[in-house]
């Protein structure tokens, strides 16, 4: 009888346990949010690509904000609160924030291209530039469309949004879905590409244990190799979290073409995979950055900071010609000679030392998606690395 009275109170699925669920995950992806936020301004050394993921989360921080509070009060009142003011509100900051993630999703791997193949570095500030750009676009486009799209309460009547046959939906967010997406796999498939070759011409890691104790862990890697798998791991994190987040926009632009409004199936879906992108961003970031991995662990309390990551964070602070190769092997014949000498002058390895301690001739990036520096993409960039447990989870050469 309520539902049937009241325009606000609609829908005939468990809309408590829906709000819950809602508010719950937005509130978690906030506090992700905000903690990726506070790490990387606190670092002075951040990158053009941390000031994007910036961008990218605050976006999420935006939709969790005003999405997690509606939600809240909605649960307790037991129907939507606020009327057409808070639905429209609420639409425009959905609709505004969704966007302005694809955006910078998009930037994130512009950046890696423009990095890696044209091996240019982009200012954090002029980041920053690009992304406030991209936030003012985003916002006039979504509050111009807002005038001409029809916004109500979807049919599940948990949330507002506009109308998926409206030209903020069908005109907007779901061809910025398809573009960012186009974008993301294109420069991915460059950078892969473009470092597959790379690899290809780079002579294999002649096996050099013999320079030294035999019972050494040390291996001999390709820098190029390196950062082939480190990019693909991490491309294909944030291309599967876009899709998974927010592909049920475009079933339910479809069906409400063909049906009608879209079916609350359909509706709740796409707004527990879009509330959920909120905290799959900064968990992205965190499987692929082991150094927020341990400041967010560490803010728990949950477990020390192992000593290697230490040892790599000293590491990473010495300039690249302090860094050392162990003196502790025997002559090498002439071919050896030629091969180390022929891997110095082509890549920046670094020099002989006669340091008690071996220390490891890598430096790893603790940039949270995308390497720093340019990579060395010489023929015979040979280098060695004390463990393979330093790639995990696949971390980059500086």
């Amino acid at each position: 009888m309520t539902e049937s009275t009241d325009p606000w109170n609609i829908g005939t699925l468990n809309k408590t346990g829906i709000w819950t669920f809602y508010w719950v995950s937005n509130f978690f992806g906030f506090f992700l949010d905000a903690t990726l936020i506070y790490f990387v301004c606190k670092n002075t050394k951040r990158s053009a690509s941390d000031v994007i993921v910036c961008g990218l989360v605050f976006a999420c921080a935006v939709l969790s904000t005003s999405c997690g509070v509606q939600c809240m009060i909605n649960m307790i009142a037991d129907r939507f609160v606020g009327g057409d003011i808070a639905c429209r509100a609420e639409s425009v900051f959905h609709v505004t924030s969704v966007v302005a993630e694809f955006f910078c999703c998009a930037a994130l791997f512009v950046n890696m291209t423009y990095h890696v193949v044209y091996r240019r570095i982009l200012k954090p500030l002029h980041a920053l530039y690009i992304v406030l750009g991209m936030y003012i676009f985003c916002l006039l486009v979504t509050i111009s469309l807002s005038f001409v799209s029809p916004i109500y309460l979807m049919s599940a009547g948990t949330y507002c949004f506009f109308a998926f046959s409206s030209p903020g939906i069908a005109m907007w967010l779901v061809p910025c879905l398809v573009l960012a997406l186009f974008i993301m796999g294109i420069n991915f498939y460059i950078v892969v590409r473009h470092l597959q070759k790379q690899v290809a011409t780079t002579p294999p890691p002649v096996s050099l244990h013999h320079l030294g104790n035999k019972n050494d862990s040390r291996i001999f890697v390709n820098r190029n190799q390196v950062w082939k798998d480190a990019l693909g791991w991490r491309s294909s994190l944030f291309i599967i979290g876009v899709l998974a987040g927010w592909f049920p926009a475009i079933p339910c632009c479809l069906y409400e073409f063909a049906f009608g409004r879209a079916s609350e199936g359909l509706v709740t879906a796409l707004g527990v995979t879009g509330v959920s992108f909120s905290w799959w961003a900064p968990l992205i970031y965190a499987i692929t950055s082991p150094d927020y991995k341990m400041q967010l662990l560490n803010l728990f309390r949950c477990c020390k900071k192992p000593q290697w990551v230490e040892r790599l964070e000293v590491d990473s602070q010495k300039d690249s010609t302090s860094r050392s190769i162990p003196r502790n092997r025997p002559s090498q014949n002439s071919v050896d000679r030629q091969l180390v000498s022929k891997t110095t002058l082509s890549s920046p390895v670094p020099a002989v030392t006669h340091d008690t301690e071996p220390e490891s001739a890598i430096s790893l990036s603790l940039d949270p998606c995308f390497p720093v520096g340019p990579p060395p993409l010489d023929a015979s960039s040979i280098l060695m690395v004390e463990s393979p447990d330093f790639f995990a989870p696949n971390p980059v050469v500086s």
